[in-house]
C-alpha cells in the first residue's frame, strides 16, 4: 500500500508558530505532526509514502531523513507551491501501479488506514472519501453512499458530515488533474460534473483531529497526552476530554480520561501566546512542593510546546465549597489542617527554591506590592470600576511607605501568592494547596492573609483569630519568629492583600466579563475599611477607603 502525506502548506490557521516552523514538524505532545502521521501509516501496514513539501521544505526533507518510519518515504520539494491538486500530480511516478491514500499532515487519527483500502476496493468509484460527523466543520452533504456536494449551501436540510483530509484514489484521477497548480477539492468537483461521484465511507468509533489550529492541536495534545501519560496501550478513541470550570486566569482546564484513569490538565496556551513560562514554572514548582512533603498533586508531566501540564486529580470539593455551607466543627479542622500544612509549606518549601522557576517575579518585594496590589486597587476598583476621578501618583508615595513597613521585619519563605480557598482542595479528607504556578519567595503571612480574609469563604473572626495563632505556633516550629513583629507585618500583607483582591475582582467581574467576582466585592471592601483603621501614616489612602 501506498500514501501521500500533504505537507506543502503554509500553515496560516498556526500563526504564529509557522512563521519558524512548517506546520508538518510543529509538535502534538512532542511528536511533530508528521511524523504521526507516518508512523500510524506504517503501523497500518504501508509500505511507502511521499511527502510533498514547500513552505520550509528543506527542514521538512532533513527531517524525514533523519528519522527511522520503517518504510520508504520520499520528500518531493516543490519550488512553487503546486497545491494539493498539483501535489498529487507531481507525485504520479511515486504512485502508480493501483489506489494509493492521501492524507494531510495535521491529521491526528487512530482509524486502521488499511481499512480505508479495502473499502476503496469494494466499490467501483474512483475516489472515497472518509467522512465523519463534526458538527464544526459538516459541509458535505451525501446522497445513496456517494458525496454529491462538497459544500452544501446555506440554509441546507439534512444531515451534513466533515471531510476527515483522508481520501484513497485511483490512478485515474491523474487524467483529470489539469498541469501546474490545482485544488483536489476543484478537480473533484469537476469530476463530479461529469458523472464520476466519491464514494462515502463513515467508520465507526474512531478518533480524528484536525491538528491545523490551535484549539485542535491542543486537543490532539490532550488526547495523546491522556493516553501516554494514563494508559499507553490504548487508543486515541478511548480518551475523554472535559473542559472544567475555570476561575480568574486565563488558562484553561480539562479533565481527561482513560479506561477510568483521570488527571487534571492545564492548558496555558500553546508555543507563541504567552503561556510557556507559567507552565514551566508551574510543573518545576510543583515538583519542588511535592519533595518538600507539601500536599499538593503530583506533577504527571507535561507537553512544554503546547503548554499543558497534567496533574493528579484530586476532584472538585474545595474549601470555599465547604465553607459556604457553613463553619461547622467538620469544615474548621479543615482549615486547622491547611493552616498547619501551609505553614510547614511557607518554611520547607523555601529552602532549595530556585527563583529561576519563577515566571513573574522572582520574590515578593515592594515595587510588586505596589504596582500590582496598591496601583491595582486604585486603578482597576476605584477608578475604572467605581468610577472615581483618582490618580494613583496622589497616594503613590504613602502606597511606597506601606509596602516597605510591610517588607521590613518580614521572614522570608515560600509564597504560593493566591492561597485563598477555592485554591484548596479537599481529597479523602485532607486539604491539598493548588494553582500555586505564581509562587515565589516572599514574606511569611501573605498567604496566611490570603487564606483568613478571603471574601469567598467569609471566616468570621473568632475563627481568623484562632488560626492565625495555629499558624504562629506550627512556624515556631520550624523557625525563629518574633511573634510581635510577625503581627504588625501580617497586617500590612493582609492590608495589601485586601487591595489586590478588589482590584482582580473589579477588573475580573468588569473587564474580563466574569460577573461571578462582583457578587463578593462589598464584603472585601467592608474588610478594607476595617483594616484600613488600624493602619497609621496613610492619610490620603484611609480618606480615599472611607469614602468608598
Amino acid at each position: 500500500m501506498k500514501a501521500m502525506v500533504l505537507a506543502a502548506g503554509f500553515g496560516t490557521r498556526l500563526l504564529p508558530l509557522t512563521e519558524t516552523l512548517p506546520k508538518p514538524l510543529v509538535p502534538a505532545d512532542g511528536v511533530p505532526l508528521v511524523d504521526g502521521v507516518l508512523h500510524h501509516l506504517r503501523q497500518c501496514g504501508f509500505a511507502k509514502a511521499v511527502v510533498n513539501a514547500h513552505h520550509f521544505s528543506g527542514l521538512i526533507r532533513e527531517h524525514v531523513r533523519s528519522t527511522n518510519y520503517g518504510m520508504d518515504v520520499r520528500v518531493l520539494e516543490e519550488p512553487e507551491r503546486l497545491g494539493t491538486g498539483g501535489g498529487i500530480a507531481n507525485a504520479r511516478p511515486h504512485l502508480s501501479g493501483g489506489p494509493f491514500l492521501v492524507i494531510n499532515a495535521d491529521v491526528v487519527c487512530d482509524l486502521d488506514l488499511s481499512l480505508a483500502m479495502d473499502f476503496h476496493q469494494s466499490h467501483p468509484h474512483p475516489v472515497t472519501m472518509v467522512l465523519t460527523d463534526h458538527p464544526r466543520f459538516n459541509t458535505v452533504r451525501v446522497e445513496n453512499g456517494l458525496v454529491k456536494e462538497l459544500r452544501a449551501p446555506d440554509g441546507h436540510q439534512g444531515p451534513l458530515y466533515t471531510f476527515t483530509g483522508i481520501h484513497v484514489l485511483d490512478p485515474v484521477v491523474f487524467d483529470y488533474l489539469p498541469p501546474g497548480h490545482s485544488n483536489i477539492i476543484h478537480v473533484y468537483r469537476h469530476m463530479m460534473d461529469n458523472g464520476l461521484f466519491p464514494a462515502a465511507w463513515f467508520p465507526e468509533g474512531f478518533f480524528w483531529q484536525d491538528a491545523g489550529t490551535h484549539q485542535g492541536l491542543e486537543v490532539a495534545s490532550l488526547a495523546r497526552g491522556a493516553v501516554r501519560l494514563l494508559c499507553p496501550e490504548a487508543r486515541l478513541r478511548e480518551t475523554d476530554i472535559k473542559p472544567l470550570a475555570g476561575d480568574g486566569s486565563d488558562r484553561r482546564w480539562f479533565r481527561v480520561a482513560v479506561r477510568g484513569k483521570t488527571a487534571v490538565a492545564a492548558a496555558h496556551g500553546v508555543a507563541g501566546s504567552g503561556g510557556m513560562p507559567e507552565a514551566r514554572a508551574m510543573a518545576a514548582i510543583g515538583r519542588h512542593l511535592e519533595a518538600r512533603g507539601a500536599p499538593v498533586p503530583r506533577i504527571l508531566g507535561q507537553d512544554q510546546f503546547c503548554g499543558l501540564v497534567y496533574v493528579e486529580d484530586l476532584g472538585d470539593v474545595h474549601l470555599a465549597g465547604l465553607a459556604g455551607k457553613g463553619l461547622n466543627a467538620e469544615v474548621l479542622a479543615l482549615y486547622e489542617q491547611a493552616v498547619r500544612a501551609l505553614a510547614a509549606m511557607n518554611v520547607d518549601a523555601a529552602k532549595g527554591f530556585d527563583p529561576a522557576w519563577t515566571w513573574q517575579t522572582p520574590c515578593y518585594d515592594q515595587a510588586l506590592a505596589v504596582e500590582k496590589e496598591s496601583r491595582y486597587f486604585v486603578e482597576a476598583f476605584v477608578r475604572d470600576y467605581l468610577g472615581k476621578n483618582v490618580d494613583f501618583e496622589e497616594f503613590r508615595e504613602e502606597c511606597e511607605a506601606l509596602a516597605a513597613e510591610a517588607l521590613a521585619d518580614a521572614v522570608t519563605g515560600f509564597l504560593h501568592r493566591d492561597c485563598q480557598s477555592r485554591n484548596i482542595l479537599v481529597k479523602d479528607a485532607k486539604p491539598r494547596f493548588i494553582d500555586f504556578a505564581g509562587g515565589r519567595l516572599g514574606p511569611l503571612g501573605y498567604d496566611l492573609a490570603s487564606l483568613l480574609i478571603d471574601p469567598y469563604a467569609r471566616l468570621p473572626q473568632n475563627a481568623q483569630d484562632r488560626l492565625y495563632s495555629l499558624y504562629v505556633n506550627e512556624a515556631k516550629k520550624r523557625i525563629t519568629l518574633d511573634t510581635e513583629a510577625f503581627g504588625r507585618t501580617y497586617n500590612l500583607l493582609a492590608l495589601h492583600r485586601n487591595m489586590q483582591v478588589l482590584g482582580a475582582f473589579a477588573f475580573l467581574g468588569g473587564q474580563k466579563g466574569k460577573p461571578g467576582f462582583l457578587k463578593h466585592i462589598p464584603h472585601a471592601l467592608a474588610s478594607l475599611k476595617e483594616r484600613m483603621q488600624t493602619v497609621f501614616g496613610a492619610p490620603r489612602l484611609a480618606k480615599l477607603v472611607q469614602s468608598l
